[in-house]
């Protein structure tokens, strides 16, 4: 069963992303890269709550690493591929590429279309197409590993080595570069900014599972405050008024609280988010994330000051399209395959 709480906030964050993005276009700057954080810690929340569901349901490990990783690269390629194809054109475009340069970009970008840039492979690209598929190649690449993980070890993992992680990550992060967030060193694969801050963030995640599982079900209103109140301090106000600080770790911990709280929630507390329309809104959230920085230049080039309004727009656009690329994806192009094999089979 979904928690309503916690899809609402997904959608929240990911318009935060959208709006830290759009910020740096008009050379405005928070700490709302904050928001990534609260999605690491999610999917290291649902990750533990799969497994340990799968688990309790077959009486054995459930599925393995590979299964679980093909299962997520399944639901995310569609998009991320769309997403790339998008910034490619309009890169190709702006740049005046020819035929052999559109070949030569696209080959020298196999990393990021596959998903695995993440990793730290030094290939032949000296930027993205579309950066911020960089969250996703790192979800996929320590999900397999924590996957693997819990298989060997289970609960140990998440009690042990899950705080030993925060507590040796965090403060090199701490150390090296004074703030948690914009990492983009990836000096192979054990030495990744983007992979260790993934990973101390998705054991973060796995731990609220755990704690959440202790406290239980609490039908006190209490929780359901201090819940959002931790998470709009640490990812909403508080990230405006600094940016890149040893700030980033109070916030980071304040999202671990209000997403320990949101899970410990008693369904009951969580009725004012229970709506189809969210849990519509919620399902195009990947598709948000992917296509708003896609257009964020050109969107300048049109409203050059950044005023409400500018902002307002930028919001309304980013949502309809990625309403449109999300059909265009999962009804669209699977009815005109569809069609193609019944007309190839006839």
């Amino acid at each position: 069963m979904k928690n309503s709480r916690l899809q609402f906030w997904r959608i929240v964050f990911t318009y935060v992303i959208a709006y830290y993005h759009l910020n740096n276009v008009y050379d405005r700057y928070t700490s709302g890269y904050i928001a990534v954080e609260f999605f690491f810690m999610l999917s290291g929340f649902l990750l533990a709550k799969k497994y340990f569901s799968l688990k309790e349901d077959s009486g054995e490990n459930g599925i393995s690493a590979a299964a679980y990783t093909r299962q997520r690269y399944v639901r995310f390629f569609p998009h991320c591929f769309f997403s790339f194809l998008v910034a490619f054109a309009i890169n190709g475009i702006y740049r005046g590429f020819a035929a052999a340069d559109y070949l030569k970009g696209f080959v020298s970008h196999i990393p990021e279309v596959l998903l695995v840039h993440a990793a730290g492979l030094d290939y032949d690209a000296s930027f993205l197409y579309n950066s911020v598929s960089w969250y996703l190649s790192a979800l996929l690449i320590l999900g397999y590993f924590i996957w693997l993980a819990l298989r060997k070890l289970g609960k140990t993992y998440i009690e042990l080595l899950c705080p030993l992680s925060v507590l040796f990550i965090y403060p090199y992060l701490f150390r090296t570069y004074g703030q948690l967030g914009e990492h983009r060193e990836t000096i192979g694969f054990f030495l990744n900014t983007a992979l260790l801050r993934g990973l101390a963030d998705i054991n973060l995640g796995m731990i609220a599972y755990l704690l959440s599982q202790k406290i239980g079900s609490c039908k006190k209103r209490s929780i359901a405050f201090l819940s959002d109140l931790c998470l709009i301090a640490g990812g909403l106000v508080l990230p405006c008024f600094v940016y890149r600080t040893s700030y980033d770790f109070l916030f980071a911990f304040l999202l671990f609280a209000g997403i320990v709280c949101a899970a410990s929630c008693d369904p009951s507390l969580n009725r004012i988010f229970d709506n189809v329309w969210l849990d519509r809104w919620a399902m195009i959230t990947l598709a948000i994330y992917l296509n708003h920085k896609i257009f964020r230049n050109a969107f300048k080039l049109f409203l050059p000051e950044g005023g409400i309004s500018a902002y307002i727009l930028w919001f309304v656009f980013i949502t309809l399209y990625s309403v449109l690329s999300f059909m265009l994806i999962y009804r669209f192009i699977p009815k005109i395959f569809s069609l193609w094999r019944k007309k190839k089979a006839g």
